[in-house]
Parts: structure tokens; sequence; C-alpha cells
């Protein structure tokens, strides 16, 4: 991944319509632009920084809050139809069924994975005879 991060920054300063630079300020510009567009490129960006029970990158989970959303934003904009309400409130509850079933799954790892190491640290003294 550094050599690949490497070749596509040397690749872009390389470029000649980029060799015109005449001040600092513009060399400047042209290496700043160069690594962040190969950065960018290569590495991607991250999307979630915190450890929590809900995965940003569950495409599921966005999938239901997505069509919550959509048919939310459908029902406000016509608030005296009852279908659309009706869709609304199935698509939430489907939303929040599961993704409280989502969270109890991931608190339940996460204590197996706590209590996992105690059992095997805290035997209690051995009984010899």
């Amino acid at each position: 991944m550094r050599q690949e991060l490497q070749e596509s920054i040397s690749q872009r300063l390389q470029h000649p319509e980029q060799q015109t630079a005449n001040s600092v300020e513009e060399q400047w510009t042209r290496i700043k632009e160069a690594t962040y567009e190969a950065t960018s490129d290569t590495l991607g960006f991250a999307t979630s920084k915190h450890k929590d029970w809900f995965d940003d990158q569950d495409t599921e989970a966005q999938g239901l809050l997505d069509a919550m959303h959509s048919t939310h934003l459908a029902w406000m904009r016509d608030k005296n139809c009852s279908v659309k309400k009706m869709a609304y409130t199935q698509a939430k509850q489907k939303a929040q069924r599961r993704l409280h079933e989502m969270k109890n799954r991931w608190w339940t790892t996460k204590l197996r994975n706590y209590r996992q190491p105690l059992t095997d640290t805290t035997r209690g003294p051995s009984i010899t005879a």
C-alpha cells in the first residue's frame, strides 16, 4: 500500500501541465493537491471512528433507515394520506425491531468476549489430596 501511494503521488507530480508553478505558493498548492488526491484515491476515507453497537457500514441497517426516512418524507409531503402514514409506521416499526435485535446481538457478543478471559484466568485453587 505504501509503494502504491508513493507511485501515485509521484505520477501526479510529474504531469507537465502542472510544472508551470512559478512561486513557492503555487508549488506548495500543487504538492498539497497531488498528495490529497493520491491519498484519497489510494486509501479512501474513514467513515467510522468509534466502537459502537451501530455499525455505519452495515448495509441492512442502512437500508432500513433509508426506507424509514424515505417513507417519512413521503408522508410529510402529504400529511393527509393515510396509506403513506401506514407505510411510514410499518417501516419505522421494522427498523426499530431489527435495530433492537442487532443491538442485543452486539451486547451479547461483547459480554461473551469479556467473560471468556475471566473464566480462563480465575480458576479457583486446585485441591490436591
